[in-house]
C-alpha cells in the first residue's frame, strides 16, 4: 500500500516539477505574442477617425451641400470626442453620441 502511494506521489511530484520548470518557458513565449497582438489592435483607430472632410462640389444642389456639411461636422465632433476620451476627462457617452451622429449623417 505504501509503495503504491509513494509511486503515485513520485509521479505527481515529477509532473509538478516539469510543469513548474517548463511552464514559465512555454508561457514566456506565448505571452509576448498575445500582448503584441493586443497592443497592435489597440493602436489601430477606426477609419472614421482619420476620415477627410467631404468636398462640396460646384454642381451640388443645396440639399447635398447641407448633407456634406452635416457629415463633416459630425466627423469633426467624433474626432474631437475621441481625443477627449484618450486624454482622460472625456466621457464615452458623448463619444458614442458623436458616433451615432456620424451614422445618421451618412
Amino acid at each position: 500500500m505504501f509503495q503504491t502511494i509513494s509511486y503515485r506521489l513520485g509521479w505527481v511530484l515529477l509532473v509538478a516539477l516539469l510543469l513548474f520548470l517548463g511552464g514559465p518557458s512555454l508561457r514566456s513565449k506565448e505571452v509576448p505574442s498575445q500582448a503584441a497582438k493586443v497592443a497592435e489592435k489597440e493602436q489601430k483607430d477606426p477609419a472614421v477617425l482619420s476620415a477627410k472632410p467631404l468636398k462640396i462640389e460646384a454642381g451640388d444642389d443645396e440639399l447635398h451641400k447641407l448633407l456634406k456639411e452635416r457629415y463633416n461636422a459630425a466627423v469633426a465632433e467624433l474626432q474631437a470626442r475621441s481625443e477627449e476620451v484618450r486624454s482622460g476627462p472625456g466621457s464615452t457617452e458623448k463619444l458614442f453620441d458623436a458616433a451615432r451622429k456620424v451614422l445618421r449623417s451618412e
